[in-house]
């Protein structure tokens, strides 16, 4: 019986991922060494950091007047460390769900913060001439299983929060002063969280303490401290085999067929099963929805279980159900829950 995990994070790694974090471990390019034994300040080392940007710029579709970041941490740190050092006057924070709010409660830690709250439809128009240091947007939040298909119009920097649905889609990084991504969701493993800051507005963030300073770390090429060399390992398998697969533009296409199915199969079950977000803003990583007969939850979830069908329980915040299906979820996965919600509303009609 195939198993698929539908996890929100962790996540599933691509086969091929594993195969070559396994590899890694026991004989890292020819070493004969764990990747996790290699000196970091090593010119092997060095070298892989360099051509692991690299494939961050390509991916995303960003030059040298961006640089990346490998940072240890996840997406609750980088909210901190993004406010200390960039909220001079007031942040303003699009509030589309649960991690937006987040971040826009850490952030008034730090300084004035404005939020605009747009929750589940985070394509309303923004008042005009808003006025602030940047605007702080989450271009998908897990828990709600709402996406930000297009970035709010603003003349204000932008700040993106893309953990979950980096590299599964296109961006447009015009106008982006910084995106960040926690890696365990859709490039990696937990361990190392990814900044792609333009270098301009880098130069313009405030001192911080040397060891959270974005600035030092890009000073220092992301070798300030001992970096998660087995996380980088992850993230670098996971954009090679993205890259082998098709790119970006191949997940994107793969993924919107992956999501439409499931809200098929939502749409078309007269009530049966439900999803209140609006089309327009419905995730196609996250999908979130209920049971009409609320009793009938745990039933679901352990026939799904049962068929290998993986940690569709949804988040503590919101309950219910949720399908997170990134770019590691076949579409294959997503057919045997489709043939699974369909053969239980037969069950329980």
């Amino acid at each position: 019986m195939n198993r698929y995990n539908f996890a929100a994070g962790p996540a599933m790694l691509a086969p091929s991922v594993k195969q070559a974090l396994a590899s890694m471990i026991i004989d890292w390019r020819g070493t004969g060494l764990s990747i996790t034994e290699i000196p970091h300040r090593s010119e092997l080392f060095k070298q892989f950091l360099d051509e692991l940007r690299a494939k961050v710029r390509h991916l995303l579709g960003v030059d040298d007047r961006y640089e990346v970041l490998f940072l240890m941490g996840g997406a609750r740190l980088l909210f901190a460390l993004i406010a200390e050092q960039f909220l001079k006057n007031k942040g303003v924070y699009a509030v589309t769900g649960y991690w937006s709010d987040l971040a826009a409660r850490t952030a008034q830690r730090y300084g004035l913060v404005e939020k605009i709250e747009m929750v589940g439809n985070p394509q309303t128009a923004l008042p005009h001439n808003l006025q602030g240091d940047y605007l702080f947007v989450c271009s998908n939040e897990t828990i709600g299983g709402v996406q930000c298909t297009q970035w709010p119009q603003t003349d204000l920097p932008l700040v993106v929060d893309a953990s979950s649905d980096i590299f599964s889609r296109r961006f447009d990084m015009r106008g982006v002063g910084l995106l960040m991504a926690g890696a365990q969701k859709n490039a990696g493993i937990a361990g190392v969280s990814l900044v792609v800051v333009r270098k301009d507005w880098l130069a313009e963030a405030k001192i911080a303490e040397p060891l959270l300073s974005f600035r030092e770390h890009a000073r220092a090429n992301n070798l300030l401290v001992t970096p998660p060399a087995l996380a980088l390992g992850a993230l670098d398998a996971t954009l090679s085999w993205i890259e082998a697969s098709g790119g970006v533009e191949y997940f994107e296409k793969l993924n919107e067929e992956k999501a439409a199915l499931i809200y098929k199969s939502i749409d078309e079950s007269q009530g049966f099963y439900q999803n209140t977000i609006d089309v327009s803003a419905r995730s196609k990583m996250n999908v979130v929805f209920s049971l009409q007969d609320e009793a009938l939850t745990q039933a679901f979830l352990q026939g799904a279980e049962q068929r290998g069908l993986l940690n569709l329980k949804g988040h503590r915040v919101t309950g219910a159900i949720r399908a997170s299906i990134y770019n590691a979820m076949p579409l294959e996965g997503v057919e045997a829950l489709c043939a699974w919600m369909a053969d239980f509303q037969k069950q329980n009609h």
